[in-house]
């Protein structure tokens, strides 16, 4: 009996340590753990430049910033944010339809939510970090980006993830094994040469309106560059 009350006890404490939310310099905060919390809204009248702390005080407590919620900076009018290396995950639609024009994506994370930087129109460039695992889908559509360098890491590549872009060149890391539908599409016009860096080919859509890289399946326009021996 005795065991059961201590485990009901430990988890209310769970559950209400988990519910607090707090907001700091015109981020709100929700604590996801002990000493760890996610970012799940901004109030924009605090500007449109945006430094993303990595700790985070409240009351007697600091916390390690380690993640951006879903939906935490849609629409702010945002023109440059700068993520911290605590974080490790930037959810679906994080950024979305902002004025960002270039992102700098820290060793930390591993994970970019479906749509997370999704129409911001004025983004150029976008320098990705070490331990990245997985791009979503649609994470940079619409964007402005002229050259990608995918690092080798990353192993799989969401639908349409880069599509309506003006990518000329893409560099695809070693461990690259999945590229969505439609991933690199819409950027047919500029698109020249893609650098694959795998021995093992990653797994791609070919023909159709789903191609990869381009509806109907021509890439005769793209240099395509892969190790020797491959």
């Amino acid at each position: 009996m005795k065991k059961k009350m201590l485990f009901l006890i430990t988890f209310l404490v769970h559950i209400i340590i988990c519910a607090q939310t707090f907001a700091d310099n015109n981020i709100t905060y929700k604590v996801i753990s002990a000493n760890t919390v996610e970012i799940t809204g901004y109030d924009n009248t605090g500007g449109t430049n945006v430094t993303i702390p990595a700790t985070v005080a409240n009351a007697l407590t600091t916390y390690n910033v380690t993640s951006i919620g879903a939906l935490a900076f849609f629409n702010k009018g945002l023109t440059s944010v700068i993520i911290p290396n605590s974080v490790t995950n930037i959810s679906n639609v994080a950024f979305r339809v902002n004025q960002l024009t270039n992102v700098t994506i820290p060793n930390s994370v591993n994970n970019i939510g479906v749509g997370a930087f999704v129409s911001n129109p004025l983004l150029t460039s976008v320098t990705f970090g070490s331990s990245l695992n997985t791009i979503g889908s649609s994470s940079f559509g619409g964007c402005a980006l002229t050259h990608i360098d995918i690092p080798d890491s990353v192993t799989t590549i969401g639908n349409a993830a880069f599509g309506n872009n003006q990518l000329e060149s893409i560099t695809l890391g070693t461990n690259v094994s999945t590229i969505g539908t439609s991933a690199f599409t819409g950027n047919t016009s500029t698109l020249n040469t893609v650098i694959s860096k795998a021995i093992t080919p990653p797994t791609i859509t070919t023909g159709g309106t789903t191609d990869t890289f381009n509806p109907g399946g021509d890439r005769s326009g793209i240099d395509l560059i892969v190790p020797g021996g491959t």
